[in-house]
């Protein structure tokens, strides 16, 4: 019985009323930056459609080929944005209800 009862423990997993969304950067060899988000909605489901990228105070959402030579990849779980690092460090992740800026070092 505490067997069974460890793996339905072990099977629950929490998830905020808001969703989770995760942003982490890496600085590519050539001077862009790639961003790599995630997003879980409030279900508790990855939800890669939900996540948008603006730059700067711009009212757009940040397509291919905007920027300089801007990329974006679509994976199962979110999205990876590679971008100039000067329109990575003056952009804004959001998805449902979060946003997250983001933050570049020189």
């Amino acid at each position: 019985m505490a067997k069974v009862l460890e793996m339905l423990n072990n099977s629950i997993s929490v998830v905020s009323p808001e969703g989770f969304l995760d942003v982490q950067h890496a600085i590519q060899d050539d001077g862009t930056v790639k961003l790599i988000t995630s997003y879980k909605n409030r279900e508790g489901l990855f939800d890669p459609e939900a996540i948008t990228l603006r730059i700067g105070e711009a009212t757009e959402i940040f397509e291919n080929g905007a920027g300089n030579e801007a990329r974006i990849v679509k994976t199962d779980s979110g999205k990876e944005y590679t971008l100039s690092r000067e329109d990575a460090r003056n952009c804004t992740v959001s998805a449902g209800e979060l946003k997250r800026k983001v933050a570049v070092g020189a």
